[in-house]
């Protein structure tokens, strides 16, 4: 019994390490899109009282900026 273990370990470990370390690979990467659908809120007639809108922040340091 421990021969046949000891077989099979080598053969999973050794023999076909490149096929399955290819379908862990697989298996563990997966870029997956999840949109972030946003509401608004309203109030009780209906008004929008908070709304979406996009925004960009830029950052810089004074001091590396030479060109403006």
């Amino acid at each position: 019994m421990h021969g046949v273990l000891a077989y099979r370990f080598f053969q999973v470990q050794i023999v076909y390490f490149d096929l399955y370390s290819q379908r862990a690979e697989s298996n563990r990467i997966r870029a997956t899109s999840i949109p972030a659908p946003r509401g608004l809120i309203v109030d009780r007639n209906g008004e929008i009282i908070v709304g979406n809108y996009p925004t960009y922040i830029l950052y810089g340091i004074g001091s590396e900026i030479t060109n403006m």
